[in-house]
């Protein structure tokens, strides 16, 4: 009798034993961050990496630091368990260079200069610069999006203004400006009330609304901006592939130690790429 439970079961023993044994090497991981790069539009440090990457199609065939992919993992344990033959290995390992034509198609197609100057006005806190360089190459986006990334944008002049302490200038700016766009929405409303709070405070780096003048304010307004852009250009352009990867790795791990009744560590992303404060001191 075949019993499919126990093969099912041995399958995935050799799939994990398998998985367990791959080691990665930079040929590997570098495509993914140079995606990520032009994805969030950080075009100087991409072009460097670029500049700096020495990983050519022969080191990519040749490298001993890969013991296999996926898709030689999968047949191998098929071979096992149903006793077929593999199939041929010829689409092994992905060309390098196939690869480097994606990443410069998406660099073309993706407007990678024109996001990466607008992220950089963000932030290096010229908001209203940004919103200028969106209308002029992106004519129809304000007008056609129905979403608060804009409000956002409004709301960094805002907070611009107060950094560079020209209260005046902001509580006007607040008065004419962004009054229209909150009384416009709710949510709106709900977005712009927080951040107004920053006139209440004589020294605002420690009130209670200091998080607006953190520099991880400005980048979270160019990540919305940058997303916007990206998706009105593209139907799915939520995440870049590197960050689909760790999804799918916190996923992975969350429903391995929901199988082993919640037991088993917390998930790190620093432990499961092998990171450690020590490496970079």
């Amino acid at each position: 009798k075949y019993d499919i439970s126990e093969c099912m079961d041995q399958y995935k023993l050799e799939r994990e034993k398998r998985l367990s044994q791959i080691l990665l090497s930079s040929c590997d991981v570098i495509p993914l961050v140079k995606e990520y790069l032009c994805f969030h539009g950080y075009m100087n440090t991409l072009e460097k990496l670029i500049e700096s990457d020495e990983c050519n199609l022969d080191k990519i065939e040749n490298e001993n630091g890969i013991k296999g992919n996926l898709e030689s993992i999968s047949q191998d344990v098929q071979s096992k368990t149903t006793g077929q033959k593999p199939k041929s290995q010829e689409n092994k390992l992905i060309r390098n260079e196939d690869l480097r034509s994606d990443i410069a198609s998406f660099m073309e197609n993706s407007k990678l200069k024109i996001r990466s100057e607008i992220r950089e006005c963000i932030v290096n806190g010229k908001p209203l610069r940004a919103l200028e360089m969106i209308n002029k190459h992106f004519p129809d986006l304000e007008k056609d999006y129905k979403g608060d990334a804009f409000i956002h944008l409004y709301c960094q002049h805002f907070i611009e203004l107060m950094r560079d302490d020209k209260v005046e200038d902001a509580v006007e700016y607040a008065r004419e400006e962004l009054s229209k766009y909150a009384n416009s929405n709710p949510e709106h409303m709900q977005l712009v009330s927080p951040i107004l709070g920053l006139i209440a405070f004589r020294n605002a780096d420690e009130s209670p609304v200091a998080r607006f003048l953190k520099p991880e304010r400005k980048l979270f307004v160019a990540d919305t901006i940058n997303l916007v852009i990206l998706e009105s250009m593209f139907e799915e352009s939520k995440r870049s592939k590197l960050e689909n990867c760790v999804i799918n790795l916190a996923a992975s791990k969350f429903i391995k130690k929901y199988s082993l009744g919640g037991r088993g560590p917390k998930f790190s992303v620093e432990k499961e790429l092998g990171y450690s404060q020590h490496s970079t001191s």
